[in-house]
């Protein structure tokens, strides 16, 4: 499809034919089967959109500590995206959401590919941050980090995005090094009834969703949608086309259920398929699916017991480069309870098994070719109420087996003093590691050539982080909110690359040692109450030394392309007659890549027109990366991001 005219295709001909068959699975309706009656059915959304800052930060937060807690109260740098911050966006993708989090570095370097991180080390593939999707790991032990354009969620259904700034890896594991993004969607209970999203324009193409939600009954209710998408080309540095149009087509269900009045019931499942574009080759190829289900039971105590597992299936073809399939099982329990009236103690256990196989192709290998990964971890953390209401410490640890390097220690120590309602002093020391890749152990890259030009080594080790970090967030007005924290990490093992005296093959090694320390700030402030203001800046200092001995040639680029300074502003305006303004500018001072030059800063605003001419009907016009034709945002080989501009309309019912 190279049109809109695909996305009409779709609303017209697969999505119907999807959604059939995912009807014939969902179970017969006993009693109401009807989507509830009332409009909209955007219950959360509403609910946000109308809150103050004061309840804004007021409401509760799971990532944290795996358990509901106010999100004033954390001690850890967390931000919240909300649904109403990414409709007023007007994004259509994760990625473009998580540019609305302060400090995250978030860049795109083709149409299919999104350098994702925080506090530094911004690769294609980061590997020191974890992202989860209603509790299942995206995470890709191949490379390690995320492949984004196999991520492909319904942006209407994210309830809200709690990112995690800095170590996570005591509650969410290896991996979790500089960042936790935790993207939670809404419960089908608050999107029942009929929802239509259709647009396109320039760069986006086409994209259209088609969407139904209803109950079985008084205690289930569910969902099932299809949706695709079609995103035009970006420009080489040359300026001429890249040639990379991106297409895919996801369809899915969600039911939730209250089995009894204290047990809950969450059974939910993806399947998509996708192609993205490269200059002079065949396209890429990704296929998935999966299913998770979640159960949580709460006792007469308050205390709370949940147990999930999924199932996780991707191919991904890269012609010339990577063919594998990837076959993931996870099992993970927790126990949430309060001993005594100072300890509110959150434990629990895991296991995961990932089994992949690939094939040699012309470029690169893997030797083995496939893997069998074993995961097996046990958490526990105690908030310990020193002072009750103003002091609180928070001590727990990780304990973690995997594949390669056997048992990691991932302990925090956390200190949270809230001397009023209005304001929390917070800091923390933390150890995360992120355990080696397949890329670091069995990597072969030929180039074509007859010979291993780079390749991974056994002896490849985790590598470890120590951080220590304060914040400070205060409400000294209620039209004023304002979020400040510091950090100070340091890292040792991390990936080097040694050049032997022949000069090949490079051989992946641990020699290289470094530290970053910066700072993130956010305000916001309501000027009247019908418009909003949101700033946010972030500096970083990144050193990184090479080892004693060490022979590589590279100074250490092949760990991130980091920009030190960020800025945003956004400005939300609710105007008369149903309509809205949004404005946003963000700033990206420039990169430092290896060969220079650097990648140039970068200033681009984005504007939103939103009009509800109807309480059922949602119309937006978008424009993006004004005012320039276009520009460059990662290095040293990024594509050039050009402007947009789409509608977006929504129709519910």
């Amino acid at each position: 499809m190279t049109s809109s005219h695909g996305a009409v295709r779709f609303l017209l001909v697969k999505c119907p034919r999807l959604l059939g068959l995912l009807v014939m699975f969902m179970p017969m309706a006993r009693g109401d089967d009807h989507p509830q009656q009332g409009g909209t059915s955007q219950t959360g959304t509403a609910a946000l959109k109308a809150l103050s800052l004061e309840e804004l930060s007021e409401i509760d937060v799971t990532s944290a500590g795996k358990k509901e807690e106010k999100l004033s109260n954390v001690a850890a740098a967390l931000y919240v995206i909300t649904q109403d911050e990414i409709r007023r966006a007007g994004v259509r993708s994760i990625p473009e959401a998580l540019r609305l989090a302060t400090g995250l570095e978030v860049a795109m370097f083709n149409n299919g590919s999104w350098p994702v991180s925080a506090r530094g080390f911004d690769i294609t593939s980061a590997n020191k941050i974890q992202v989860f999707l209603d509790g299942r790991s995206l995470y890709s032990p191949l490379f390690g980090g995320v492949f984004w354009d196999m991520q492909n969620t319904v942006i209407e259904n994210v309830d809200r995005i709690e990112v995690i700034r800095g170590p996570g890896a005591t509650l969410w594991g290896g991996n979790a090094v500089n960042c936790v993004i935790n993207i939670i969607t809404r419960s089908a209970r608050d999107t029942r009834g009929v929802m239509v999203v259709a647009g396109g324009g320039a760069q986006e193409r086409g994209f259209a969703t088609l969407q139904y939600g209803g109950s079985v009954g008084m205690r289930t209710a569910y969902r099932i949608y299809g949706n695709y998408f079609n995103r035009d080309s970006l420009a080489l540095q040359t300026g001429s086309d890249a040639k990379d149009p991106y297409q895919m087509e996801q369809g899915g269900f969600r039911v939730d259920s209250d089995i009894t009045t204290r047990d809950q019931l969450t059974v939910q499942g993806d399947l998509y398929s996708g192609d993205n574009g490269i200059l002079n080759r065949p396209d890429i190829s990704v296929h998935g699916g999966n299913l998770l289900a979640r159960w949580t039971h709460r006792f007469e105590n308050g205390s709370d017991l949940q147990g999930q597992m999924y199932y996780d299936r991707t191919s991904r073809l890269v012609p010339q480069q990577i063919a594998e399939v990837r076959n993931t099982y996870d099992v993970d329990i927790q126990h949430h309870f309060r001993a005594g009236e100072r300890h509110d103690v959150v434990w629990g256990a895991g296991y995961r098994a990932s089994n992949d196989g690939t094939k040699q192709l012309p470029l690169l290998f893997f030797d083995p070719s496939g893997r069998h990964l074993a995961l097996f971890n046990v958490f526990a953390q105690d908030e310990i109420a020193l002072n009750p209401q103003t002091l609180y410490l928070i001590l727990g640890s990780k304990f973690e087996n995997n594949t390669y390097t056997g048992w990691e220690v991932q302990p925090t120590a956390r200190l949270a003093w809230t001397p009023t309602t209005r304001q929390t002093l917070w800091g923390s020391i933390s150890r995360a590691i992120r355990i080696p890749t397949q890329f670091d152990r069995d990597l072969r890259i030929t180039a074509g050539t007859p010979f291993v030009l780079l390749q991974g080594s056994s002896r490849f080790v985790s590598e470890e982080l120590l951080a220590y970090e304060i914040g400070y967030r205060i409400l000294p007005d209620p039209r004023l909110s304002i979020d400040i924290s510091t950090y100070y990490n340091k890292y040792d093992h991390l990936r080097s690359q040694e050049t032997p005296p022949a000069g090949i093959p490079v051989v992946l090694a641990n020699n290289l040692r470094g530290h970053t320390y910066g700072a993130e700030f956010t305000a916001r402030y309501q000027a009247q109450s019908w418009w909003r203001l949101t700033a946010a800046y972030s500096n970083l200092q990144k050193r990184l030394d090479l080892e004693p001995g060490s022979t590589d040639r590279t100074g250490g680029m092949q760990e991130g392309f980091d920009p030190r300074n960020q800025f945003s502003l956004r400005s939300g305006m609710d105007l008369p007659h149903k309509t809205e303004l949004d404005f946003w500018v963000r700033h990206v001072s420039a990169i430092p890549v290896s060969p220079p030059p650097p990648v140039p800063a970068y200033t681009v605003f984005d504007v939103r027109v939103g009009w509800r001419p109807t309480d059922h009907v949602d119309i937006s016009i978008v424009a993006r990366n004004l005012p320039g034709r276009r520009h460059q945002e990662f290095g040293p080989t990024g594509e050039l991001v050009r402007r947009g501009l789409y509608l977006i309309t929504t129709w519910r019912l």
